[in-house]
């Protein structure tokens, strides 16, 4: 239904742009809706302050107090209690993709170290080179690599992505989608005992991750592994000396911000970056989507499962962090402006609302209105609600308003604003002990402590909102009235790394 994708995809930017008019012509002749209006988003802007602190706070608890479990141990003890299981620990095998495009030999590398240096490798292991056909050299980029490392794991396999197929964006999802059903054709008679992991290639796991999947695959029902999906927190310690401030903080406030939907009591727990889905929920859903409607590659791959399974998917959150690297652009303001370049990829995921909108439209089978109100009203605090609530306060400012009603809103939403920043600073005090508590379990890590200038990051949060989040905002928007897709540029990483007087250093890639 074209029409459907056509209406939908300018949702968000007719919501937004219709607050010009609203904001000049509101306070005159409807004082007291545009008062309702600025007062509900100021309102609700304190709610998931408060909202986002607290789940911060409890899944910060759950990932310290999970660092030292024996998640294999875990599972003999259930099996003793005499737990009947159709699925043991040892038949699962994982299918680790790695997605690339135009990535340092070095960075490739050190992932596969990463991931070589766990126990099950071997045995369990099986790693997808996701590489793509546009990167000139990419065939011999990635037999070089399965001739240093087929041994090191229980098979390894290549896939590229051809380019220009017809229908598809230039992007992460259009190459896992292939690279996953490749591997699910090659082997398909393992597909029941399989889970599939996609990595950024930069991401390190330690195997407390797969232990932990593991786990928790063969605990559950066969009808139970068809519609999970397991999402890990995000953590930026691999190279956050070597960044701005200002990159610094927008990431640590994204991480925050996604560590903090996983303590949820719903299925509203949303995976980021590097995450996991059983191979049979991969092919009940028919794969991830290429088209420009998957942008956001992760977030949308949870909505599609969300959907396909009417609301029923079962998200498990996996306590054992994804450690990131932030982007690094050669010197500050090259850093500064590449994470800019990334945050524009990033808030282009909120054309997934355009997708929830067709999904509601064109699906007989539809989620409970309960999981369709709590999905809209996570959609709106993602990918509206900021957007919204600076568009409104800079409008209000320069369209001055004489209406006494309206100047007291505006003066009691002033005092709204400083109250947020009460559970903001309280999260900032929650994060430094989450990353002390993560960075002392781990001997690599532990030399990325922060330091506190470094701790007086938090000063830039404002900045960095408005450079990664609002302007980015404004930017999806007004082009998703134009256009649904986006030029993919891909943020400059670090190369591998390694550490020189107790600071990472970056390596010139090979």
């Amino acid at each position: 239904m074209l029409w459907v994708k056509i209406l939908v995809q300018r949702v968000q930017g007719t919501l937004l742009w219709i607050l010009l008019p609203f904001a000049l012509w509101g306070p005159s002749h409807f004082p007291v809706f545009y008062a309702l209006v600025f007062t509900f988003h100021h309102v609700m802007m304190v709610v998931v302050n408060v909202q986002m602190t607290y789940g911060f706070y409890k899944s910060a608890r759950m990932l310290v107090s999970h660092l030292k479990v024996d998640w294999y141990q875990k599972y003999l003890q259930f099996k003793e209690k005499g737990h009947r299981m159709d699925v043991q620990f040892e038949d699962v095998h994982h299918v680790v993709v790695i997605p690339n495009y135009k990535e340092a030999l070095d960075t490739l590398t050190d992932t596969l170290d990463n991931l070589a240096s766990h126990r099950r490798a071997r045995s369990a292991y099986i790693v997808v080179l996701a590489m793509e056909e546009a990167e000139s050299g990419c065939f011999e980029k990635a037999s070089q690599l399965m001739k240093m490392y087929q041994a090191s794991f229980l098979d390894m396999m290549c896939t590229v992505h051809p380019s220009n197929l017809p229908g598809e964006a230039r992007g992460k999802s259009s190459n896992v989608a292939w690279a996953v059903s490749q591997a699910a054709n090659r082997y398909c008679g393992h597909g029941s005992q399989m889970i599939v992991t996609i990595l950024d290639a930069d991401i390190h796991f330690s195997e407390s991750y797969f232990f932990q999947l593991t786990h928790d695959y063969c605990l559950a029902s066969p009808e139970e592994r068809e519609r999970m999906l397991f999402a890990a927190p995000i953590f930026f310690d691999r190279n956050a000396h070597e960044v701005p401030g200002l990159v610094r903080v927008a990431d640590n406030l994204w991480a925050m911000a996604q560590t903090a939907s996983l303590s949820a009591d719903n299925v509203f727990k949303f995976p980021c970056s590097a995450y996991s889905v059983t191979m049979d929920l991969a092919r009940f859903v028919g794969f991830w989507d290429a088209g420009p409607e998957a942008m956001g590659e992760d977030l949308h791959m949870f909505l599609k499962c969300f959907f396909a399974t009417t609301g029923r998917l079962i998200t498990k959150p996996v306590w054992s962090p994804a450690r990131c690297s932030n982007v690094c652009g050669g010197s500050y303001v090259g850093s500064i402006l590449s994470r800019y370049s990334q945050a524009k990829r990033h808030l282009w995921g909120s054309i997934d609302i355009s997708y929830c909108l067709e999904q509601l439209i064109i699906r007989k089978n539809k989620p409970s209105f309960r999981h369709i109100v709590l999905l809209f009203k996570h959609m709106f605090e993602i990918h509206l609600l900021f957007a919204h609530v600076m568009f409104l306060v800079a409008l209000s400012t320069i369209f001055t308003s004489h209406h006494p009603f309206v100047i007291q809103t505006l003066k009691a939403c002033e005092i709204i604003r400083y109250v947020c920043l009460l559970p903001t600073i309280l999260m900032f005090l929650f994060y430094e002990y989450y990353h002390l508590a993560l960075c002392s379990s781990n001997q690599r890590s532990s030399r990325a402590l922060r330091t506190w200038s470094q701790r007086l990051d938090w000063a830039y949060f404002m900045p960095a909102g408005l450079l990664y989040v609002f302007l980015p905002q404004i930017y999806a928007h007004t082009m998703q009235l134009f256009t649904n897709r986006l030029d993919y540029v891909v943020s400059a990483k670090p190369t591998s790394m390694f550490f020189l007087n107790g600071a990472p250093q970056t390596r010139n890639a090979v």
